[in-house]
């Protein structure tokens, strides 16, 4: 009997078949420095946390490193390190051609930008100032940009969560597929005419310095975030829109990032990044962890209310809310969907309007 395997495509070319494994969807320069094993600033030898206010299954990721050392060497973060996989890269979304594309645009960022931000250890004292890049071209910054939102967007494993629209995807897409080539000059060339989709598309980008505890970086791509779409990752912070200004001043408040007043991109060859006072840094992501934490609140509330109501016809009262809410808190932000049932069930099944009646989900 002959069995007919689909082939994969590449979600890049749409044309040939996605070969290539462990592809990062945030690339490695960006993220190495959040929470490194011993140090290290080698790749695969990360340690991320993902934080989602859509909180699926993999809400905390991590990368397992050496299993016999795991527990005394970062035993701070054990309730969130998964050791089974590691979800900070996808298999079989691209072909290696398309993968060396996406290298060739981050190797230009890493050499450009995060190192020149990573050298940087003076704080500074306003809220916010503008860092020129120098010889950091425009066009090249757009796509690396352009290419984290659109990788997540497209994720099925790391950044579930977050989706792009439709026609900003599509975009996206073709601005990718049009610019991104083999080599640096070859690129370059190809923004000689501008085009529309180059046009639609902006971008800012904001730094803070050098954490003094790498726990406290954040990876976090806002869900909710539409024009601009919103990406944390370690020290960088990211806004992209698409067909239509960079508005900053959003319905989403972006944890504070908002206002930050973005200095205008004058020259195409010059980038301009900006630099955010550290301690506002932290105001802001504190902003983000409260919002995320009375997500995963509301959420389970919202959960037990509407298993109450179906069981017992009526709203349950401010006691039992306040019980079941005690009783998941001792999951603390861990996701987990099968704990949380059974803290549920035990729960209601020991309520005396039960009956005793077993339930099932």
């Amino acid at each position: 009997m002959k069995f007919c395997v689909k082939m994969i495509t590449c979600r890049l070319c749409t044309e040939k078949e996605a070969t290539k494994t462990g592809s990062h969807i945030l690339p490695f320069s960006l993220i190495k420095e959040a929470i490194n094993f011993e140090g290290s600033t080698q790749r695969d030898k990360e340690i991320l946390v993902k934080l989602s206010s859509n909180l699926g299954p993999k809400s905390f990721i991590g990368r397992g490193v050496l299993p016999e050392q795991k527990d005394e060497t970062i035993n701070q973060y054990e309730n969130i390190i998964k050791e089974e996989n590691n979800i900070s890269v996808e298999d079989f979304i691209f072909c290696p051609e398309c993968e060396a594309k996406f290298s060739v645009i981050e190797s230009c960022f890493s050499n450009k930008i995060i190192n020149k931000v990573y050298k940087k250890t003076k704080h500074i004292s306003n809220l916010a100032e503008p860092l020129f890049i120098e010889n950091a071209d425009q066009n090249l910054v757009k796509l690396y940009v352009s290419g984290l939102f659109w990788r997540c967007s497209i994720s099925a494993t790391v950044t579930p969560s977050f989706k792009m629209k439709a026609k900003d995807e599509k975009t996206v897409h073709k601005l990718l597929l049009k610019h991104m080539k083999n080599d640096i000059s070859t690129t370059l060339d190809s923004f000689t005419n501008p085009d529309l989709f180059q046009e639609r598309i902006t971008f800012a980008i904001f730094f803070t310095t050098a954490f003094a505890d790498p726990s406290e970086a954040l990876i976090h791509c806002h869900p909710a975030s539409k024009n601009p779409y919103f990406l944390i990752a370690n020290r960088f912070a990211f806004l992209l829109s698409v067909n239509g200004g960079l508005q900053l001043q959003s319905k989403l408040p972006l944890y504070g990032f908002s206002k930050i007043n973005v200095f205008p991109l004058l020259n195409n060859k010059n980038t301009v990044l900006m630099e955010i006072n550290h301690d506002y840094w932290f105001e802001c992501t504190r902003n983000l962890i409260q919002e995320l934490v009375s997500d995963i609140k509301n959420r389970r509330k919202r959960a037990f209310v509407k298993v109450y109501k179906y069981l017992f016809r009526k709203e349950p009262s401010e006691f039992h809310i306040a019980n079941i809410m005690n009783q998941f808190a001792s999951l603390g932000g861990n996701y987990n969907f099968e704990q949380e049932q059974v803290i549920m069930k035990n729960y209601i099944e020991s309520l005396p309007e039960s009956n005793q009646k077993p339930f099932h989900f």
